[in-house]
């Protein structure tokens, strides 16, 4: 990055194109400005140099031949690395203190580079000197104000780095028995300035008025209720033309911060908003709901504003008379209104309605489509109502007469009812006859083909099977002539099999399905034998634990089907599978100890997921000492409960604590002497009732001199504790060795 600075009226810089010559002259006193460059004539940001002829220390200032190499010479604005030169700065090492050199920047700046020159020949010298940014001089060298550290060369004899902090002080600090020596630090940041926000002043009413408003908020890093000034003034007149106001707030180091706001005219609105109500609406029955479309709203200036209605839309009536008052606002606070009424009465009479004439239709098939006009309906309170047909307008008729039903029902519930009745002649010629049954035959007639006497065979009148059947009809008129004429009866079967289910299955399961199977349903039919019926799912398929649906059906020859159904419930009978941990094993000084273990255990099941187990003590439970045998069990959403076990041992490790008697002496004049003494206590974290054996054992004969008696005890869990004492027997003494004096 090339750089370019200013505070100097003529000031020297390598740049990459070689040295240049940069006029700059000042505008702020103190500050120097940085000059990021991409490319040699191109600015894309700048900041200043706030470190330059500030007051700088240092811990011991090094001099030589009367010249002092003092702290200011590091901020003076001569970045020279010849320290022969004497523009740099030297803090040299004093007894045990570290060295340190710091500059005071005068007040919180925000920081976002700091750059450090090194004299020629001392790169070594600042190894392991720290930066810190801080804002005061109390603890300098906390760790979270750490900014950089020096820890090795630099290629041009500066180390640089960007960061963005506020702060006043820059420390640096040598952590290591080193010397500081810097010929420039160069500090760039901007001082922290008051931020002042405004917002826009609306104002509603004539030209011109007198406006006021609140002062814009302030906030500062250093100083609180900065005063803020505007011009004009709240209180000022202002003219229906929009006005700028500025308002400035400065803090204690004379730095200044500006906003601005408009201050906008908005003519009146004293018109009501136009609120149209619906016609009014009415109620039948008691407590019936009553809905209407949302009154319309118009407005010299807001659009899309909509009213509200007290009762609103929807809501019940009962059986008297109600006022709907509706109501719309406008931005501007102005209300119109609008009302309608629900009238409540018992509406008996029913609609009126008028069916179209009866209808003849031939046909030379078997049935044949009818179509009509609706027919009319008039009531004295619905308008618009209709009427429904059974059978509908375009339903197909088959031969014969067939009554049409027609109705209509109001919003009181009174239903009015017309009908009609709609014939469809058979007009196919006579050989052609076709009949359904239900049975395997049915009776067939017809009118005689002439008008002479006709003999048919067979005749009218006669059974028919199911299928095809000839008719033969012959005649003979007065003059002995004879005519005969052929046609089929067809004798069509619609009636479906009957399909007899099994009884519902039930299954009991431990997996997560199984398989069902049953006997073939039964099915009988009126004309077919041997029937067999095929069911969906098929019998031997796996079916899941639940209840499942299964379908059977059979078809005729025919074409006719008949069905049934059955249902097959797969019961889970499994038990859930729980997995215990491995016995645990614990050791104690007390009678009990506190043991934990994974509470989720892993609990598997043929149907269900994410079951639990329950363990029975829980864990987090204490134990006595000895074994304790813990049970969980799981249980499934039908009931089935699985269950597993372990062993917690609690070991006791505490040793019985024995407490033998004090030491015996006794004076004697024989070679043994019987010595006796009460047995030792016995105390124990869980046993009670302990005695301690002895050996040699209280009764013995002592010899004479010192013997050790030692007592020991040991618990149910076979901890052994121990004690001891001396029991000393002074012995005879031979008083003819001693002369006749004794």
């Amino acid at each position: 990055m090339d750089l370019l600075y200013c505070g100097y009226d003529t000031f020297w810089e390598n740049f990459r194109s070689g040295t240049i010559e940069y006029q700059h002259h000042i505008l702020l006193d103190d500050l120097y400005l940085e000059f990021p460059f991409e490319r040699i004539g191109e600015i894309v940001d700048y900041h200043c140099v706030v470190s330059t002829g500030k007051p700088a220390y240092q811990s011991t200032t090094y001099s030589s031949d009367g010249i002092l190499y003092d702290a200011g010479l590091a901020v003076n604005g001569n970045n020279n690395k010849n320290f022969n030169y004497g523009s740099c700065s030297r803090t040299v090492v004093s007894g045990n203190q570290n060295p340190y050199w710091y500059v005071d920047l005068s007040d919180l700046h925000r920081i976002t580079n700091i750059r450090i020159y090194t004299a020629y020949g001392f790169e070594v010298s600042n190894f392991g000197m720290d930066v810190y940014v801080v804002n005061s001089t109390d603890s300098p060298l906390d760790a979270s104000n750490q900014y950089e550290s020096i820890d090795s060369l630099s290629t041009n004899n500066y180390h640089s780095w960007y960061q963005d902090v506020i702060g006043r002080f820059v420390f640096l600090f040598q952590r290591r028995s080193n010397e500081i020596v810097v010929c420039e630090v160069y500090v760039y940041g901007t001082p922290l300035s008051p931020v002042l926000t405004c917002l826009d002043r609306d104002v509603v009413g004539p030209s011109p008025s007198i406006v006021t408003w609140d002062l814009p908020t302030v906030t500062d890093d250093r100083d609180s209720d900065l005063k803020v000034t505007c011009n004009p003034p709240s209180g000022s007149s202002f003219t229906a033309d929009s006005t700028t106001v500025t308002c400035a707030a400065t803090d204690s180091t004379d730095i200044t911060a500006f906003c601005t706001f408009n201050i906008q005219f908005i003519a009146l609105d004293d018109e009501n908003p136009t609120v149209v109500c619906p016609s009014a609406r009415y109620a039948y029955l008691e407590f019936t709901t009553v809905t209407w479309d949302d009154p319309s709203v118009s407005d010299n200036v807001d659009t899309d504003l909509s009213a509200t209605c007290t009762p609103p839309s929807g809501s019940s009536f009962n059986n008297d008379s109600t006022i709907v008052n509706c109501t719309a606002t406008d931005t501007a606070g102005n209300t119109g209104t609008c009302g309608f009424t629900v009238y409540y009465f018992i509406d008996i009479f029913s609609p009126t309605v008028i069916c179209p004439i009866d209808i003849k239709k031939n046909t030379t098939t078997s049935q044949t489509s009818v179509t009509w006009n609706d027919p009319s309906v008039s009531d004295h309170n619905d308008p618009g109502l209709s009427a429904t047909c059974t059978p509908p307008s375009g339903s197909s008729f088959n031969i014969g007469s067939t009554y049409v039903t027609c109705n209509a029902t109001d919003t009181a519930g009174n239903t009015g009812i017309c009908g009609f009745k709609v014939t469809v002649n058979d007009n196919r010629d006579v050989d052609d006859k076709i009949r359904f049954t239900v049975s395997n035959q049915t009776t067939v007639t017809w009118d005689d083909p002439s008008d002479l006497s006709v003999t048919c065979d067979p005749p009218s009148g006669s059974s028919f099977n199911i299928g095809s059947t000839d008719v033969t009809c012959s005649t003979m008129d007065m003059a002995g002539n004879t005519g005969s004429c052929n046609f089929i009866i067809f004798v069509i079967d619609i009636y479906h099999p009957i399909v007899a289910c099994p009884a519902n299955i039930n299954k009991d399961t431990d997996a997560a399905n199984t398989t069902v199977t049953w006997d073939d349903p039964s099915v009988i039919d009126n004309v077919d034998t041997g029937l067999s019926a095929t069911c969906t799912p098929p019998s031997g398929s796996s079916f899941d634990v639940g209840l499942t649906d299964v379908t059977c059906f059979a078809t005729d020859t025919a074409g006719n089907t008949g069905s049934c159904i059955f249902n097959v419930s797969v019961n889970d009978a499994g038990d859930p599978t729980v997995n215990c941990p491995d016995d645990i094993e614990g050791y104690t000084v007390l009678d009990q100890l506190t043991v934990t273990w994974n509470e989720t255990l892993p609990v598997s099941d043929n149907a269900d997921t994410d079951l639990s187990a329950t363990c029975t003590p829980p864990s987090g439970s204490s134990f006595n000492a000895g074994s304790t045998d813990v049970t969980c069990t799981a249980m499934d959403t039908d009931s089935n409960t699985g269950s597993c076990q372990f062993t917690v041992f609690v070991i006791d490790i505490d040793v019985p604590v024995v407490t033998c008697p004090s030491n015996k002496e006794e004076d004697t004049k024989k070679d043994q002497v019987t010595m006796t003494w009460n047995d030792p206590s016995v105390t124990d974290n869980i046993d009670t009732g302990l005695s301690a054996t002895c050996t040699p054992p209280s009764g013995s004969s002592f010899n004479a001199g010192s013997t050790v008696v030692t007592c020991t005890a040991m618990d149910t869990t076979g901890n052994t504790g121990s004690c001891g004492f001396n029991v000393t027997i002074n012995g005879k003494v031979n008083f003819d060795l001693l002369g006749s004096n004794y």
